[in-house]
């Protein structure tokens, strides 16, 4: 007799479900509104962040170039600002063959990955990455006044030996400090390839 009215009650409970619930309801949907909206919020404020790796360049020039890059994006992109992250690679001739061709293993994954969206190399370094066509094809991304402005600067690799076909494929960067030549290149995997060049200028 004691299940019978129980389950009775249980019912009467279960279709009288807004009766006994409501306020548990309307609270448990604000809060729900209120998570989704954080949530979104975040995902939707969250900077992006521009790769640049740094190939045998040493932390001086790399400091110069992130300022650089950081006052370029302040006036120069349309885009939400952008963090800057550089990851500095050395390949020195001292260190063990096997790791010095992991690492240079390691950024060429990277960059075919598009992981990367600036590349900035030593010269000589720079020759070893040029042949794996993983470079944009700058002559696309400069307009003709930025190609003429930059003319002396222009890196070209021969892209077709029999035709003698080049393809631009970075801007050549020379430090009065240390003397060396660098080569600065947009990967062709890179997913910002247009803010990139615009923070290079």
């Amino acid at each position: 007799m004691k299940h019978f009215f129980q389950s009775l009650f249980d019912k009467e409970k279960r279709e009288n479900f807004w009766y006994y619930h409501k306020v548990h309801v309307i609270v448990g949907v604000f809060l729900l509104t209120i998570v989704i909206s954080l949530i979104v919020d975040m995902v939707n404020n969250r900077k992006p962040t521009l790769e640049i790796a740094y190939v045998n360049i040493p932390s001086s020039s790399q400091e110069n170039f992130t300022a650089h890059a950081n006052l370029s994006q302040q006036s120069a992109t349309k885009e939400a600002p952008l963090n800057i992250n550089g990851t500095s690679y050395i390949l020195a001739e001292n260190i063990d063959p096997e790791q010095q061709q992991i690492a240079m293993q390691q950024i060429l994954t990277r960059l075919i990955a598009g992981e990367i969206d600036i590349f900035i190399c030593e010269y000589e370094t720079f020759l070893t990455y040029v042949g794996a066509d993983c470079f944009a094809d700058m002559g696309q991304l400069l307009d003709n006044e930025q190609t003429t402005t930059l003319a002396s600067q222009l890196y070209y690799d021969m892209i077709s030996e029999e035709s003698q076909q080049t393809q631009l494929v970075g801007l050549t960067l020379h430090d009065n400090t240390t003397g060396q030549t660098y080569i600065l290149s947009i990967p062709y995997f890179s997913q910002r390839q247009e803010t990139a060049t615009a923070l290079i200028l």
